[in-house]
């Protein structure tokens, strides 16, 4: 994922695509913290590895936590509303949540999946019993991407979760 660069450089369907691949393992780490946990873990992965990674120089996140593939983390704690985030979004859902906390006193928590696939469904399942309003934050096409995850697993659950997925259209970028 590097915007700058232009619309050339930027993978926008890849977790789509990975996805739908049978035994793929997909991780997306927030900040160098993160990526160096998940990269001493992939080697206790059998079968491939997707590695979405940033630009890099991104604020450090998740030092209060030790990542591991396959387990999601709580960066912010709530009863009322989530943001579900998977890499650099993450950043943008803890901007998002000081925001509506000082200008609308809502109080939303952040949970941010490093992995992809396979989802941490415990955790997942934790949040959707306790939440009623549920964001998915992504920077991949919402066609089958992070955000269509977690609706597949709510509706295995018969969750009756309201579930907003914000992520880009199923278009090519033109320009950036």
């Amino acid at each position: 994922v590097y915007a700058p660069l232009g619309p050339t450089h930027q993978a926008i369907e890849d977790i789509s695509i990975m996805r739908s691949l049978p035994n793929m393992t997909i991780i997306s780490p927030c900040d160098a913290h993160e990526m160096k946990h998940l990269m001493e873990e992939s080697i206790k992965i059998k079968g491939p590895l997707y590695v979405r990674i940033a630009r890099g120089g991104e604020e450090i996140i998740t030092s209060k936590f030790k990542p591991k593939i396959g387990k999601a983390i709580e960066l912010k704690k709530s009863k009322d509303c989530y943001f579900f985030t998977t890499g650099i979004t993450s950043h943008i859902a803890i901007k998002t949540v000081k925001i509506l906390k000082r200008k609308h006193n809502i109080d939303c928590g952040v949970m941010h999946f490093s992995t992809v696939k396979p989802l941490d469904k415990l955790s997942l399942k934790k949040i959707l019993k306790k939440t009623k309003k549920i964001i998915t934050l992504e920077e991949n096409v919402k066609s089958g991407g992070f955000g269509s995850s977690i609706l597949e697993f709510a509706s295995e659950l018969n969750h009756n979760s309201k579930i907003k997925i914000i992520g880009l259209e199923d278009k090519f970028v033109k320009k950036y």
